[in-house]
């Protein structure tokens, strides 16, 4: 029996996944006759009350038998914490005060995690259904371990849902081609491992600091590459690196001032000639150079970076 019954029941109107759908619930041990390894996920909260409940039902209604789940709320003043009470009963632990911004109240969250198995949600963005149970299966954790997956993104402007699997392969390079070999970070999870190696987010950063942690892993080891999609995250104006966001801009300037500290750190590092392959590609492929350059300050980056490196090919 799962959750659904016992859980508050969904706003009127409200329909399939995760409302009035849940998955099926996992056998009571694996397959190896272990017990399942437990999963903490961390999400940071602050005045996204219209979302909130979708997330929290997207990981409660898995129906994994080994969760444990942590809300951290920066101090939100609209539903956001009349939506948390709801389903307190069901939380491992929840928290509304004044923090440092999203990266210090996910650091906050992982701080009181003790599962085998990481992740962080954010409020407005969805677990798929079997996620969970599908993670567990695939997480090696006797070794530092990171899993990717696709993800579906979800237009509230337009209402379509575009499908991103995992990446096919993964380098140094989907670093530079952050438009369109990004990884999704809702559906990134990874082992306790990685984590006592290499976890926790830089405080300073407010955008790209899952992209940075993911460098961080990826120096220790290659990410698994699922083949299926895992989350959903929703492109709307209060998100803060869409297109439609007012921070859009910040985020790109934030991006362009890390990406520059990497690129002078591996200027004769172990991944120099991957750099200089990836950033000549970009050039090769205009329309992902041309929209580079479109950005003042990460274009004259990679342009003077390019010419630094790469002396022989033009740099306009």
């Amino acid at each position: 029996m799962g959750l659904l019954k016992s859980l508050p029941p969904p706003p009127s109107g409200k329909r399939g996944w995760p409302w009035t759908m849940e998955s099926e619930t996992p056998a009571r041990k694996m397959d190896n006759g272990d017990d399942w390894p437990r999963i903490s996920i961390v999400t940071p909260s602050y005045n996204q009350g219209r979302y909130i409940e979708e997330t929290i039902r997207s990981i409660l209604l898995q129906n994994y038998p080994n969760i444990e789940y942590i809300i951290i709320d920066g101090g939100s003043t609209d539903e956001t914490l009349d939506v948390i009470r709801k389903y307190e009963p069901w939380l491992t632990f929840w928290v509304r005060e004044p923090d440092n911004g999203q990266s210090h109240a996910i650091n906050k969250g992982f701080s009181r995690c003790s599962g085998d198995i990481y992740n962080w949600l954010c409020s407005d963005d969805i677990l798929l259904s079997g996620a969970l149970e599908y993670i567990a299966r695939r997480m090696v954790l006797g070794a530092p371990c990171w899993l990717v997956g696709g993800v579906q993104a979800f237009d509230e402007k337009n209402g379509n849902t575009l499908f991103r699997p995992a990446p096919q392969f993964f380098s140094i390079v989907n670093f530079l081609f952050w438009q369109t070999m990004s990884l999704p970070q809702s559906s990134v999870f990874w082992n306790r491992r990685l984590q006592e190696a290499r976890g926790g987010l830089d405080q300073n950063l407010h955008f790209c600091m899952d992209t940075d942690l993911w460098l961080r892993f990826f120096y220790v080891t290659a990410p698994t590459l699922a083949d299926c999609e895992l989350s959903r995250y929703r492109i709307h104006a209060n998100a803060k690196t869409t297109v439609y966001s007012s921070y859009y801009q910040q985020s790109l300037n934030e991006y362009a001032s890390w990406l520059l500290t990497i690129l002078e750190r591996e200027a004769n590092g172990e991944f120099r000639a991957a750099l200089i392959a990836g950033l000549c590609e970009m050039q090769r492929q205009t329309i992902a150079w041309r929209r580079v350059r479109e950005h003042v300050v990460l274009g004259r980056i990679l342009r003077w970076w390019k010419y630094l490196i790469n002396r022989e090919l033009p740099i306009d």
